[in-house]
């Protein structure tokens, strides 16, 4: 297996040799190489990953080549792109196929390539084509050899390249024999098939990626409710969907049309940095896409997001416990914008926030306690309404039960529990509420209409629940072996 490039744990050579006496290419760099020696092992997706800590050295060799070419062509390198800070040299790209979209990797990103190493008269020193498994390592971490890193981060998905590497910035003086003698310059074809950024993810499953493209400002980066002016550029696949700047809400962009991993992404952007994001379905246009843009259900975007300027509310900490609840009033009356406009999504998120910062045991003043308890109420019976609007009636259900708690006769508390219960078929406990409503409010026409509506879902429940059992027992009776009788007499 192809392992050519990486850089590994030091283990002493005596160790190694022992362990390593049946690989040849192995017993070769033992005989060549005094001091320390790597220890190679396998990792990460699809193919074989060796991962380097230290010098790189030849684990085994590979003949197939990505391309052909005469050892003049090899040389042509030379008129390519000098990659090096010094300008010495001793990093020349060439492009022999453009990537897609105008992203590289950064360092801290997982790369995924293909490559052939060769020597400067075209032999085939290493190659994972040879086993048709691509190579992986993370870019910055000394896995490589630098020259192999500087490239890694100028490439875009798709790009082939021809790369030449000085010794400075391969494997130096003493080379790696046998494959590679001593002060060698390299040339390496190498394919950049993807990678991944940093998981940002609430969930932690990879659904909003990010790689920082130019580095920001400072640490402190936009946070929720923040006002701040963007750029965005949005890709679906090859295609430009906008380029464009905004001036948006933190926790709102949707109301700007962009989708709601934007916001996610912008409370980790700093200042002047751009990033690329890419967005799974479920933080992009989701099932039902965005006909506008022509982007159909179910797609996953990409973007390029730049963080122009922010400006950030006011800490929680550092405020009065009267500018205090004034805040979550306001998250509150925002929430109520959003319910009445049938943004159930940004309507839970305004009234969550009051509900997880006001509810857990929060201390004020007496004074405050009055104004504290209406608005965890209010929030907390809308919270249960947008829940049962999105179809999330475990969580409606959580909800009116907190307000129930302390008014177990709160009418909207007990409808809005029984919605959610009707939805999830317990038609049985939804009769117990709106009978408990009726016993409030006998003149209810909703709960008594909705009452209705379970008896009769019970009613049928019930009837087919006694036909399975009826059939499940005639089932059992013809099982039954018949009895044989016994001689006649």
């Amino acid at each position: 297996m192809t392992c050519f490039l990486m850089l590994l744990p030091l283990l002493k050579i005596n160790s190694l040799g022992k362990q390593m006496r049946t690989s040849w290419p192995l017993k070769g760099l033992v005989k060549e190489i005094s001091g320390n020696f790597p220890a190679i092992h396998r990792s990460g997706r699809r193919g074989a990953t060796c991962s380097l800590f230290g010098r790189a050295l030849t684990c085994c060799g590979g003949s197939k080549r990505m391309a052909t070419g005469s050892v003049e062509e090899i040389n042509q390198v030379d008129c390519g792109v000098d990659l090096t800070p010094e300008q010495n040299g001793g990093v020349i790209k060439e492009i022999l196929k453009e990537g897609t979209n105008d992203v590289h990797p950064t360092e801290g990103n997982k790369v995924f390539v293909h490559y052939v190493g060769k020597l400067l008269d075209g032999t085939v020193f290493d190659s994972s084509r040879s086993t048709d498994k691509e190579f992986s390592f993370v870019v910055g971490r000394k896995q490589v050899i630098d020259g192999f890193d500087m490239v890694v981060k100028t490439m875009k998905v798709g790009e082939l390249a021809k790369v030449k590497i000085a010794p400075k910035y391969g494997y130096g003086e003493k080379g790696s024999p046998p494959k590679i003698p001593p002060d060698t310059t390299l040339v390496f074809e190498i394919e950049l098939l993807y990678w991944e950024g940093e998981d940002i993810s609430p969930d932690r499953d990879k659904s909003i990626m990010k790689t920082v493209q130019v580095a920001g400002e400072g640490y402190e980066t936009a946070k929720d409710g923040a006002t701040a002016s963007i750029h965005v550029k949005a890709f679906l696949g090859d295609r430009v969907l906008y380029d464009k700047d905004f001036d948006v809400t933190v926790g709102e962009c949707s109301e700007a049309g962009l989708p709601e991993g934007i916001d996610k992404a912008l409370t980790r952007i700093k200042k002047g940095e751009t990033s690329h994001i890419k967005l799974l379905p479920k933080w992009a246009y989701g099932e039902h896409g965005c006909a506008e843009l022509g982007v159909p259900p179910n797609s996953a975007l990409e973007f390029l997001v730049t963080t122009v300027s922010f400006d950030n509310p006011k800490e929680l900490w550092s405020m009065s416990d009267e500018e205090r609840v004034a805040e979550h009033e306001k998250f509150k009356e925002r929430g109520t914008e959003f319910l009445k406009a049938g943004k159930y999504k940004l309507a839970v998120a305004k009234y969550r926030k009051v509900v997880e910062q006001l509810e857990p045991d929060y201390q004020t003043k007496d004074h405050l306690k009055e104004r504290v308890n209406a608005l965890l109420k209010a929030s907390l019976l809308n919270l249960a309404l947008a829940y049962v609007k999105l179809n999330e009636n475990a969580e409606a259900i959580k909800c009116c039960d907190k307000v129930l708690e302390k008014e177990p006769q709160n009418v909207k508390a007990l409808y809005r529990r029984a919605q959610a219960r009707q939805n999830i078929k317990d038609f049985e406990e939804a009769v117990a509420d709106y009978n408990a409503i009726l016993a409030v409010e006998p003149g209810n026409k909703a709960a008594s209409a909705n009452l209705g509506v379970c008896r009769c879902k019970l009613q049928e429940e019930r009837r087919r629940q006694k036909q399975l059992y009826s059939n499940m027992l005639t089932k059992m009776k013809q099982s039954e072996p018949v009895p044989v009788g016994g001689d006649e007499k």
